[in-house]
């Protein structure tokens, strides 16, 4: 893996949180893998093209100069270091690999390198085009996902709901949420909320902590 140079920042996430956001991130990659158009640019930093070779070094396939098929023009871990105005690679690799680092961090809290400042800003924009991308199809497809009423749970999806109140979002799903929030003392309950509202909420949390 790539050092990343970007400062961390001092508040981080719960384990709950990054483990959801490890899923996020993961399932956005496995589904943006399968679009036509993943194509992802930010400015060429340093702290990018770490990070953007990182997810090569995950998801790319290094080519070998001596092959007769070797393609000069294809994407490599050489394009993205000696990119100078802005750097390229495909979001699936970026959603792949950023998931993968929640991961570690959920697994290893004590000993994987806390997300930095760059990596939260291009965490934002893809938990976005991933929440942008789910509202084309939301009200024919249940995106739902299950927690149960614990304390924790309860106060992040409250974080979560309150987020979305003006936004238009369902209503009814946003009132059955509220209740077993607000009514619960059963940790068994559940309370159900779409992922894309998950979504939305992290890319403007992940956006404020980035700054």
């Amino acid at each position: 893996m790539s050092n990343l140079i970007s400062p961390t920042i001092p508040q981080q996430f719960t384990p709950t949180e990054i483990e959801i956001l490890a899923m996020l991130l993961e399932e956005a990659g496995n589904e943006f893998a399968e679009h036509s158009a993943n194509d992802f640019t930010m400015p060429a930093t340093d702290e990018n093209k770490a990070i953007f070779a990182a997810a090569f070094e995950l998801c790319g396939e290094p080519q070998d100069e001596d092959d007769e098929n070797f393609d000069e023009d294809a994407l490599s871990i050489k394009h993205i270091m000696e990119a100078e105005d802005d750097v390229f690679i495909y979001n699936d690799w970026l959603m792949t690999y950023l998931g993968s680092r929640c991961q570690n961090l959920f697994k290893r809290p004590d000993s994987a390198p806390a997300l930095t400042k760059a990596e939260l800003k291009i965490m934002s924009y893809l938990l976005v085009e991933a929440y942008e991308d789910r509202l084309d199809s939301a009200g024919a497809v249940c995106y739902d996902l299950t927690f149960l009423a614990t304390p924790e749970n309860k106060t992040l999806m409250a974080a979560v709901v309150n987020f979305c109140e003006d936004e238009g979002y369902e209503e009814g799903k946003k009132e059955a949420a509220i209740d077993i929030i607000d009514t619960s003392q059963n940790e068994k309950d559940e309370i159900d909320v779409p992922d894309y509202w998950i979504m939305h909420y992290f890319a403007q949390i992940c956006e404020k902590r980035s700054s």
